[in-house]
């Protein structure tokens, strides 16, 4: 998670370690307050707990399962609640992991933390502003977020020596055309090519200078 941390932002990462460290005040954990609200807010009518809030719901299960039908067939593991928090026990498929490499690891890394995080503001929005229960714009905004982490990726490989980055994004290109994100780069089908052009000489201008 450390290096993988550097792809999301902060925000999302600390999200991340809360969950993991046992540290977020979900309603099982305020059950001694007289008159707290300890229930799921999705109206489950059940007591809220962490598992419950991120993933056992059928609000946050609705919102996970556009993301994990489309991540699940590149890896021979099951995608559970404990990969989602821990990263454990993931197992990539032997052709995930020859086409897509690292840039497997990092999108599933993006997707996990941008719905976890926009699962629990949510449920503080509803929780502390009054908000309804909205599953198609936490959905909207998880599109929007995880375009803007993956655009954020792309242009990193940018910036890296040409031969590690032109590999990486080859395997960053094949995968986002099988994922439901706004591809962060036109798809002329010579993806090694991208952001690597040398700028093209005015020479028209270097004539008239001759002249």
């Amino acid at each position: 998670d450390i290096k993988m941390n550097k792809h999301v932002l902060p925000v999302n990462a600390d999200l991340l370690y809360r969950l993991q460290h046992n540290a977020l005040y979900v309603g099982f954990r305020l059950q001694h307050v007289n008159g707290a609200a300890t229930l799921c807010h999705h109206g489950c009518n059940v007591v809220e707990t962490v598992a419950h809030l991120f993933w056992y719901c059928e609000f946050a299960a609705d919102v996970w399962s556009e993301w994990l039908t489309v991540l699940q067939r590149y890896f021979d593991s099951p995608i559970e609640w404990g990969t989602i928090v821990y990263f454990m026990d993931i197992v990539p498929t032997e052709h995930a992991k020859n086409a897509f490499g690292y840039s497997l690891f990092v999108i599933f890394h993006i997707v996990r933390v941008v719905v976890l995080r926009c699962l629990g503001t949510h449920r503080n929005d509803i929780r502390f502003h009054g908000e309804k229960p909205n599953v198609i714009a936490v959905k909207a905004r998880v599109h929007a977020l995880i375009d803007l982490h993956v655009a954020a990726f792309w242009e990193v490989t940018l910036l890296k020596a040409i031969r590690q980055s032109s590999r990486v994004r080859s395997e960053l290109h094949a995968l986002l055309r099988e994922l439901p994100v706004t591809a962060p780069f036109e798809d002329d089908g010579d993806p090694s090519n991208h952001g690597t052009e040398e700028p093209t000489q005015d020479t028209t201008g270097t004539n008239l200078a001759r002249g």
